[in-house]
């Protein structure tokens, strides 16, 4: 737990850690938000299951990220933007496990899992991606109506 400090600061109180962010799309905003995202989540997003036109399978809403030992990321804020609550993927998966600290980046899904991270998709279920998948198909899954949907992964 992090104390919100002034009210001013973090007047939604106390901020915990949290390893999941929604999925904005392909397209990197470099931490400084979007509100025309082709994920579907995204600052002011309205985005409804009719608007996924690629197919439920086919996309992904929320992914894994890590937190860092140092704890420099991974504090949801209520009303953040891009790198407190969704990310994209136009920077493809992190291949950054190495023993017990990450080599990385807060702009890009990763887990402590050796072998890839966490996703949910539109249909409900919950798939672990490779960090060695192909990053274009990454890229494909993170978009809602682009129509360009990946097939098999």
């Amino acid at each position: 737990m992090l104390p919100n400090g002034t009210r001013g600061v973090f007047p939604c109180g106390d901020l915990y850690p949290g390893s999941y962010l929604g999925v904005s799309g392909n397209k990197n905003f470099n931490c400084f938000g979007t509100t025309r995202g082709n994920g579907a989540f995204f600052s002011l997003s309205a985005i409804r299951f009719s608007h996924i036109t690629d197919g439920a399978s086919q996309t992904m809403l929320v992914g894994e990220r890590g937190i860092p030992e140092d704890l420099a990321w991974g504090w949801l804020i209520c009303g953040g933007d891009e790198c407190e609550q969704y990310i994209s993927t136009e920077l493809g998966l992190h291949h950054g496990f190495v023993g017990p600290s990450i080599i990385g980046s807060h702009d890009r899904f990763w887990s402590w899992h050796a072998a890839g991270t966490h996703f949910l998709f539109a249909d409900g279920r919950v798939q672990s991606l490779s960090f060695d998948m192909d990053t274009s198909t990454f890229k494909r899954l993170s978009t809602r109506a682009a129509g360009d949907v990946p097939g098999n992964f």
